[in-house]
């Protein structure tokens, strides 16, 4: 069972900054990807605006979870990857 003092720090971690990141990097990552397709010096933006625009699904992952630890960026791209493995391999 989830630990529910975890699962509330998540939900506020979610309401205060991952819904905004999420919207943030949506923005930018729906103006900047078709210019992704003509320069490829943007990957590692597309990747990070990516990781940013799921911000939002890893925190509900985790609030669901309970998850008892900050993850560090090698298991957000990790998870990223579980999760969305057609969505990511382009990258």
């Amino acid at each position: 069972m989830a630990n529910a003092g975890w699962t509330i720090l998540w939900f506020i971690i979610f309401i205060v900054i991952g819904w905004w990141i999420g919207n943030f990097c949506a923005g930018w990552f729906v103006l900047i990807s078709p210019c992704w397709v003509c320069i490829d010096a943007l990957t590692p933006v597309i990747k990070f605006l990516w990781i940013g625009t799921c911000f939002p699904i890893l925190n509900a992952k985790y609030i669901k979870e309970g998850r008892d630890s900050f993850p560090g960026y090698g298991d957000l791209t990790k998870d990223l990857g579980m999760m969305f493995k057609d969505l990511i391999s382009p990258f």
